[in-house]
């Protein structure tokens, strides 16, 4: 069977599985949530700084977001979601890595920071069966677009001549630079991998109070990184 062929199939048989689905039970509407979340931030190395940095730099972080989702049940066990998160940005302070020749002498080294935000637009298919009477769990899982902001720079208010080397490259030759110059910023496009679980609790008739725990993994080109997002919205369903 030619790849074609496989493909009609493939599309004719997800078309008869949706019809099948919708004409199972009738739709129970369209809902808008709007969350809040703890943006719990896990690199699996130093990787998100904007420089490179030895091991023991992390971005591990913990920072707040918030949500915005459309939703509609396609079943009455099964929806699709789409929503955008945002999430502020949260910094990390590092010993300077470098060995510095100051002009005039006498300062200290200075510290670097080191920062990351993301912005994601997320669509999932979701399970949902009920736990009680005004209980309904669910379980997700979709993919996101993710777009992270990473930043490095000085402490501010530093502001001085120097030559440095670099401790990484001890016989690299010593540069003149100003170092209220160095800020370096990167931004990057990611897909990411989502899941997630929810218990919507119903407080009125098209109201309820979701506590939900979501999570994004994706990978970067010197790491890994998780997104570990514990939070709680309110769901309007009309």
């Amino acid at each position: 069977m030619n790849s074609a062929a496989l493909i009609t199939r493939s599309a004719l048989a997800l078309i008869f599985l949706f019809a099948t689905v919708m004409s199972a039970s009738a739709q129970e509407g369209v809902y808008v949530q709007a969350s809040a979340f703890a943006d719990i931030r896990q690199f699996g190395s130093s990787g998100g700084a904007a420089i490179d940095l030895d091991d023991e730099f992390s971005l591990d972080a913990t920072g707040v977001g918030g949500s915005i989702r459309v939703g509609t049940w396609l079943h009455r066990r099964w929806t699709i979601e789409a929503g955008l998160d945002l999430s502020n940005r949260t910094t990390v302070t590092f010993g300077n890595p470098f060995i510095l020749a100051l002009f005039p002498p006498g300062r200290q080294p200075f510290d670097l920071q080191a920062s990351s935000s993301f912005t994601s637009v997320t669509t999932t298919i979701g399970f949902h069966q009920r736990a009680g009477d005004d209980v309904r769990l669910g379980y997700r899982a979709g993919f996101s677009f993710v777009r992270a902001t990473y930043r490095t720079e000085l402490l501010d208010g530093v502001r001085t001549d120097a030559i440095f080397t670099t401790s990484l490259v001890p016989n690299l030759p010593l540069l003149p630079i100003r170092l209220e110059d160095l800020e370096l910023t990167r931004k990057e496009n990611h897909g990411a991998l989502v899941l997630g679980f929810e218990a919507a609790i119903e407080i009125a008739d098209d109201l309820d109070v979701v506590p939900e725990l979501r999570a994004f993994a994706f990978s970067r080109s010197n790491s890994g990184v998780f997104l570990i997002r514990p939070g709680a919205g309110i769901r309007w369903s009309f």
